[in-house]
């Protein structure tokens, strides 16, 4: 019996191991929001104060870093979700889903970046994201059903919008905290059912300065 549990005591992950892991994935999700997927294995280890063996001993590889980053951001997608699934009217099941969206995105910048990689380098590991397509599949066939949204909008056309309003994001500021609010009004009033009355569009359409300003901003990030 003493051998058992001397056993499943070398197989259970140490407190300070579990606590490293932790600090690794806060660390390096934090660092990728700022610069983007680039970062140093030997910078992370260096900032945390870890030895590279470590480091590497939690994450083989650089792009198993960027896979538990990823995870991360489906864990809180599911989080999301789990409110998102309390909502009773579909069409107000819609919206949420387009602002989660673009709340994420605000929240996590380079989630999108970093999903692209890990898509490619570990195409099995994410098919637990699909988990929401369905759900809102159902929500805008309801939708259409109670005669809040057109007929002739499908889930991709949902999908692509909150994508668009999601990539608003990253004009910076100050425009982003007008442009999205107006954008998101625009795609809102696409979705009624032709003839409902419209309300009146929030915020200041952006000047042309800024549209000038947005567009050199995006041509340099190229």
């Amino acid at each position: 019996m003493v051998v058992i549990k001397d056993q499943e005591r070398k197989r259970r992950p140490r407190r300070d191991a579990i606590a490293n892991h932790a600090r690794i994935l806060d660390y390096a999700e934090q660092a990728l929001a700022v610069e983007g997927a680039d970062l140093s294995m030997h910078r992370i280890a260096e900032a945390l104060g870890l030895g590279i063996g470590t480091l590497y001993r939690h994450f083989p590889t650089y792009d198993d870093l960027l896979l538990g980053v990823y995870e991360r951001f489906w864990q809180r997608i599911d989080d999301y979700g789990d409110d998102y699934l309390k909502i009773e009217d579909p069409l107000e099941r819609v919206i949420a889903f387009i602002d989660v969206t673009v709340r994420f995105s605000v929240e996590f910048p380079a989630a999108r970046g970093i999903g692209v990689r890990v898509r490619r380098v570990f195409p099995d590991r994410v098919e637990h994201e699909n988990r929401w397509t369905p759900v809102v599949v159902a929500a805008v066939i309801e939708a259409q059903q109670a005669g809040t949204i057109r007929p002739d909008v499908q889930p991709t056309d949902i999908a692509v919008l909150a994508g668009m309003l999601a990539d608003l994001v990253a004009v910076g500021e100050p425009q982003a905290s007008f442009l999205v609010p107006r954008m998101r009004a625009l795609a809102l009033d696409a979705l009624r059912p032709v003839g409902e009355e419209r309300p009146p569009l929030p915020a200041e359409p952006i000047s042309l300065h800024d549209l000038t300003d947005i567009t050199h901003r995006q041509r340099g990030r190229r």
